[in-house]
């Protein structure tokens, strides 16, 4: 009996990949803001990965 076992045996692999956790990107942003000379309205820069103009409480 043992030896017809033998011989229907396979062999089961399984692969297990550990994703590591992300690590966080800290990005510093510097835009500006000032007074038109030639027309007097505010206006403010920006950056493509600047996802808000807020600023005040969340001012940092």
């Amino acid at each position: 009996m043992i030896e017809k076992l033998r011989r229907r045996t396979t062999d089961l692999v399984q692969l297990i990949e550990e994703i590591p956790p992300p690590r966080p990107i800290c990005v510093k942003l510097t835009t500006w803001t000032g007074v038109c000379e030639e027309c007097g309205r505010e206006v403010e820069s920006t950056h493509p990965l600047q996802t808000s103009t807020a600023c005040g409480v969340g001012f940092l």
